[in-house]
């Protein structure tokens, strides 16, 4: 029974992969991005004590010259 849930888990997947790649020629997407790092170095059992954060923040757009091929173009804030 896992093995047939695992089966449809992946074929879905995989489906909804092929599905995301049809688009008309000529459409734009635009999307905004989102993130936040944090970082820490640690050497030879030593921890920096100087912890790092930052945030993200950029805006994106995605021409599309074919169904299949496109050109994505994201500027960091």
């Amino acid at each position: 029974m896992k093995k047939i849930f695992t089966t449809i888990f992946i074929v879905s997947c995989i489906s909804t992969l092929a599905f995301s790649q049809a688009k008309e020629k000529g459409t734009n997407e635009f999307g905004v991005n989102i993130g936040y790092n944090a970082a820490t170095v640690t050497s030879g059992g030593n921890t920096n004590s100087d912890y790092r954060q930052g945030f993200n923040l950029g805006v994106s757009i995605d021409h599309y010259f074919s169904p299949t091929w496109s050109i994505k173009r994201q500027v960091n804030l």
